[in-house]
């Protein structure tokens, strides 16, 4: 392989192993950042901690390129975690083109902006999908990404020619190229990224090359995976025909025109205000509780339907990917509580927690920040306490080891720093933890499910106990064990900054003065041993 493509939001924590890994594969060979969640056509005001976070990923790794979508992923304030389209008016043209050129300024850098694939379009639109990405990226002065896999399910779902889509596109702005398998949906497309790349999608991809020559090529398969060996026929097949191809035309198109502005069909006007309306309804639809099924509004007045399928069908689409997607990310993340719930309240339990915490963050990582505190007061999930009462207990449990996982890294500190510690500089001694260090106070014994989960063993039944425990982590593997209320004591405080001297004398009015230097500096050499401690200072 010769290059490789991260998904941009999978990096942006602070540590952990995924940025080990990719660190490592940045040592072998080139890489390109591409991102989901830039939002670059949402009427929302641009993320400015994102794009921090994106700025700082792009410094560390060094990317080639850095691209997303051309489209809106979440508005007021509300994350939806999917590509959703925008209606093709001269204003979306405009709003997004200078986004666009925001982002560009704020990363020093030109991006690349990717056609994505639609399963809905809007009937106020002015222009087609291709005349709309053309323009978008000659206003914004940007890179296309040209992903020929959406412009095939794209062209089945809406009835275009996707030849005419791609002989449309400017060479000069082409930078990279996708290609990916999709999914049948009835009569529409998915674009799922879990099967092999049709013969169709290949024939296309032919087509673009010889006119465009050898731009980079990626292959998306997301989902589930083949064997490497199918993996590299693919991309062998790819490469075969990129071999076939004259150099591509490394230019940037042509420079943009001040004030220029996209063809609009006869009889189309500008539709001011639409992308807000849009968006807000879109939102408030996609997110019903009931499903779209359950609405009474009049999806046809917005949306375009036809006899593949009407408005309502299309909408049901993101509907199902808006739930589903969130539903496996929380699966994913808290197996444990999913297994003692079971399928179906589990099921209940995603839905009735989106009505309380929508998302808002870029990163589906993040979709269950609060589902620890929900399970343990929200008054709707009563439900799920009396199914299962440590649900709370292990969802943060669950939640902990997450964040341990994720957190930024640092080296333990070794057993030798301490030993050269002069004995009068004890007293005035500051311990610092690892930032991968998270402390809880729980009611209820819930490593052992965890444990048992991980073994898939059977769960064992509780009764309640309260006690404590800390989650870290050490290279790559997640720990957590049991702390006695005077360590958890001890240890809170010593995270909080309390130095050495003054922990033995807390600890003296609770256990006496002649255990309290023997147990703190005990505690002390666990916490070493276990790899918790990140430095020692002395004031």
């Amino acid at each position: 392989m010769d290059w490789f493509e991260a998904l941009s939001e999978n990096y942006m924590e602070a540590g952990g192993r995924p940025r080990r890994v990719l660190d490592e594969v940045r040592s072998h060979r080139p890489v390109v950042l591409h991102g989901v969640a830039m939002n670059l056509g949402s009427t929302d005001a641009l993320d400015e901690s994102y794009l921090a976070r994106l700025a700082e990923l792009a410094a560390r790794v060094e990317p080639a390129w850095v691209s997303d979508h051309l489209c809106w992923t979440g508005v007021g304030g509300r994350n939806l975690h999917d590509l959703l389209p925008l209606p093709y008016t001269e204003e979306a043209v405009e709003r997004v083109a200078s986004r666009i050129r925001a982002v560009q300024d704020r990363l020093g850098r030109r991006i690349a902006i990717e056609n994505v694939s639609s399963y809905a379009t809007f009937r106020a639109d002015g222009m087609t999908e291709w005349e709309f990405l053309c323009s978008v990226a000659e206003q914004g002065d940007c890179h296309i990404l040209l992903d020929v896999n959406n412009v095939f399910v794209s062209a089945h779902n809406h009835g275009f020619d996707p030849e005419a889509y791609l002989d449309a596109i400017p060479a000069g702005r082409v930078i990279q190229i996708h290609l990916a398998g999709h999914s049948e949906h009835g009569p529409l497309l998915i674009d799922t990224h879990d099967h092999p790349i049709r013969d169709e999608v290949w024939k296309l991809f032919e087509r673009v090359v010889a006119r465009l020559g050898r731009v980079s090529t990626l292959i998306e398969w997301d989902d589930r995976l083949p064997g490497y060996d199918d993996l590299e026929r693919e991309a062998a097949r790819a490469k075969e025909i990129l071999d076939r191809a004259a150099p591509p035309d490394l230019g940037r198109g042509e420079p943009r025109r001040a004030g220029s502005a996209p063809p609009v069909r006869p009889g189309c006007q500008r539709s001011v205000g639409l992308l807000s309306e849009a968006q807000g309804r879109l939102r408030s639809w996609i997110t019903a509780p009931g499903g779209v099924g359950e609405l009474k509004d009049d999806f046809a007045a917005l949306l375009a339907g036809d006899v593949r399928a009407d408005a309502a069908a299309r909408l049901e689409i993101y509907a199902n990917a808006y739930f589903f997607r969130i539903h496996d990310a929380l699966c994913e993340d808290h197996g444990a509580l999913r297994a003692c719930l079971g399928e179906t309240l589990f099921h209940d339990l995603v839905t009735a927690y989106l009505l309380v915490h929508p998302p808002s963050h870029p990163s589906l990582r993040h979709a269950g920040d609060h589902l620890p505190d929900y399970l343990a007061r929200a008054a709707s999930a009563e439900p799920f306490r009396r199914a299962c009462p440590w649900a709370a207990d292990l969802a943060a449990l669950e939640r902990a080891c997450l964040d341990a996982f994720d957190a930024a890294d640092a080296a333990p500190l070794p057993r030798a720093a301490l030993e050269r510690i002069a004995p009068e500089r004890w007293a005035s001694l500051r311990l610092r933890f690892v930032p991968a260090l998270r402390q809880l106070a729980l009611d209820w014994p819930v490593r052992g499910v965890l444990r048992a989960h991980k073994a898939d063993t059977p769960l064992p039944s509780l009764e309640p106990a309260r006690g404590h425990v800390c989650v870290w982590r050490v290279a790559e593997r997640v720990r957590h064990r049991e702390l006695l209320d005077e360590e958890a004591r001890c240890l809170a405080r010593a995270r909080a900054g309390t130095r050495f001297g003054e922990l033995c004398e807390e600890l003296a009015l609770h256990i006496g003065a002649e255990q309290a230097p023997a147990r703190a500096a005990a505690w002390l050499a666990r916490w070493q041993t276990d790899g918790l401690l990140a430095a020692a200072d002395a004031d």
